[in-house]
């Protein structure tokens, strides 16, 4: 069935307050930050301790690298998600010969081990002893939650790059800081898209299944929250560790009067899923609804071929999507990585590094001048591989989010597009008291039967008509 427009959400650059006299200023948003040619050059600088006063960057002296810190999953569950993180990052560097502004970057790669203490040391590491300018990667949500009180008593530049999803990461006062972006999506920013998908298509009784960590219980309670505000019903919530070596028995569990199963399952996880829904024995299998292509990533489709036929997905990124930039990338990824398939882990960490050569251009390469660096961030206005990137007032991503679908294309299955919503925030349905009140990641096992009128905080905003067209290839793909 068709669907119309969704909300169009103009962002503002503000900083958002944080207090301390050595925290940067706020700009307003500068004019969109143009994407680095392939000549352009990248270079290095040591970090100062506080940011200079000056809100325009001088140009910089030093002769040093800038060294830019990536903190990654490379070992464990995600593993192959890192991977693909760390060659992105260094492919589009590679692009531009590691140079920007006459200054060289250097990247350093430390592996948290999806170890939250871990990726602490880790961060500490990288600041305290290697001298890093700039922070970047991570991936899981409680790694970000644990290093972002340190990235604001280290007053180091950071950029949240690889998915990072943590709901709270830059409203709670317990994390935010004015030292802290995030390139990469949200659980809000994700997920509120999909439930309005999902309610438009007239599904009306859900089931959940996420992993049982800060990100997958998050999502569980943004998809519940929304479901249940617009007119659904949750009948099941499955929450399996990180790891878990089959996941059949949940599969098998799966209530059999669900018509939609929400899945939040990343790295090799989703990959088990979906080898376990292929062989669902159950009266009719839920059409699955896939969050950040946790089943349907690039590095699981290979194995899991016409088994993800008919899985939906939501994310900010999608191989389908026709822009200049993503095109660019499956050629240069294809040429360099052969058989190797673009995925999000991909995207994000590509347009990442876009994002942070930009503000780095328009400092003249002194990212040693902390404050002004940061504006340059602040005002991030950039069309990447994953599209149009800009930052809210929070410094969160505001960005298009895709809902595909896996079908048949010859002798593969792969994304075909059945919507896109433009430009969207984390706020993009909730309110920023709903954004700071809700007890995100809090509720699991709550769920279950519960009523409109008893969702913390309140009940979600059904989305606003807007300007911008939702591409719809619903009615066409599910009738």
């Amino acid at each position: 069935m068709s669907r119309t427009a969704c909300l169009v959400f103009v962002a503002t650059f503000l900083l958002a307050g944080c207090g301390g006299a050595s925290a940067p200023a706020s700009s307003a948003p500068a004019a969109p930050a143009s994407k680095p040619a392939a000549s352009v050059s990248t270079a290095p600088s040591s970090a100062s301790s506080k940011p200079a006063a000056s809100t325009a960057a001088k140009p910089a002296t030093s002769g040093e690298p800038i060294k830019i810190g990536l903190i990654e999953d490379a070992t464990g569950v995600l593993a192959n998600t890192a991977k693909d993180n760390i060659d992105a990052f260094n492919l589009y560097l590679a692009g531009i010969n590691n140079t920007v502004a006459g200054r060289k970057i250097e990247v350093i790669v430390a592996d948290s081990q999806l170890k939250a203490d871990l990726a602490l040391n880790k961060a500490k590491q990288l600041v305290e002893v290697d001298k890093v300018n700039l922070l970047s990667g991570l991936i899981v949500t409680n790694e970000c939650y644990a290093v972002a009180p340190y990235v604001k008593e280290a007053q180091v530049p950071t950029v949240v790059a690889n998915g990072c999803v943590a709901q709270d990461l830059l409203v709670s006062d317990k994390y935010k800081s004015p030292w802290l972006v995030r390139t990469s999506d949200s659980n809000t920013q994700v997920t509120d898209p999909a439930v309005d998908w999902a309610i438009k298509q007239g599904f009306k009784r859900a089931s959940m299944i996420s992993i049982d960590n800060a990100g997958g219980v998050e999502a569980s309670d943004v998809f519940a929250s929304g479901f249940i505000s617009r007119g659904g019903t949750i009948v099941q919530e499955q929450h399996p560790a990180f790891g878990t070596p089959d996941m059949g028995p949940y599969v098998s569990q799966i209530d059999p009067s669900a018509d939609l199963l929400f899945a939040f399952e990343t790295g090799i996880d989703g990959l088990r899923l979906g080898q376990a829904l292929a062989s669902y024995s159950g009266p009719k299998r839920p059409v699955v609804l896939d969050s950040i292509n946790g089943i349907t990533d690039a590095s699981n489709l290979p194995q899991l071929k016409e088994k993800a036929e008919g899985i939906v997905s939501s994310n900010v990124y999608s191989r389908a999507y026709d822009g200049k930039a993503n095109q660019d990338l499956l050629k240069a990824w294809s040429a360099k990585y052969g058989d190797r398939l673009v995925g999000p882990a991909v995207a994000h960490a590509y347009a990442a590094a876009q994002v942070i050569v930009a503000a780095i251009q328009k400092v003249n390469g002194n990212v040693e001048d902390k404050q002004a660096f940061m504006n340059a961030l602040y005002a991030t206005n950039t069309e990447t591989v994953k599209g149009p990137l800009s930052l809210d007032q929070d410094h969160d991503v505001v960005e298009d989010v895709y809902i595909a679908k896996e079908v048949k294309k010859g002798d593969t299955v792969d994304e075909q597009l059945i919507d896109t919503y433009k430009n969207v925030p984390a706020g993009w349905v909730r309110t920023p008291e709903q954004l700071r009140t809700f007890p995100f990641g809090q509720m699991k096992g709550k769920w279950v039967g519960m009523t409109k009128d008893q969702i913390p905080a309140g009940p979600i905003a059904v989305p606003k008509q807007a300007e911008a067209a939702v591409q719809d290839a619903s009615k066409e793909l599910f009738g």
